[in-house]
């Protein structure tokens, strides 16, 4: 598994199960398109409008100082995610051994927003996640695990060789 994730020569050659990228490749378009709307790099989306409709957060209720530092956090984060999507298209396109490892980059990103978001209302606190982001959060985490599992299982011809 350690060498799957962390290839000795990042070349072109993918090692794991291709039908990992039938779970990867949507959950990558996904992830850079929120990423992209987040960041405010699409026009017709702003992320205030975002924040408050899709995300459930009432930036109307905080000071005005208050709701910039959320939405400059939200909009830093988008970006992050944006870059963290180029490394997985970079992957994709160029260096495919290490396809394991940015698939387990945003598994990790998704998967630990995910588990701040259940640690914070296990301590009484609200869960900031709406119904719908609820569900293309957890489908996404389940797309990438599914992906990541598929990516560090030898190919079938690859084991035969051995």
């Amino acid at each position: 598994m350690i060498k799957s994730l962390f290839p000795s020569i990042a070349d072109n050659q993918y090692r794991g199960r291709w039908t990992a990228l039938a779970f990867f490749i949507p959950a990558l378009f996904v992830k850079a398109a929120i990423g992209w709307n987040m960041a405010g790099l699409n026009p017709y989306f702003a992320p205030a409008d975002i924040l408050r409709d899709i995300d459930g957060i009432p930036l109307d209720a905080f000071a005005p100082e208050a709701s910039e530092a959320i939405l400059f956090f939200a909009m830093a984060w988008g970006f992050a995610t944006v870059l963290i999507g180029m490394v997985g298209v970079l992957a994709l396109v160029r260096y495919r051994a290490l396809l394991p490892f940015s698939i387990l980059l945003l598994l990790m990103e998704q998967g630990g927003r995910q588990a701040f978001d259940k640690v914070t209302a296990l301590t009484g606190s609200e869960s900031t996640t709406t119904a719908e982001a609820s569900w293309i959060n957890t489908g996404l985490t389940g797309f990438l695990l599914v992906a990541f599992i598929l990516s560090i299982i030898p190919k079938r011809s690859t084991l035969q060789n051995q």
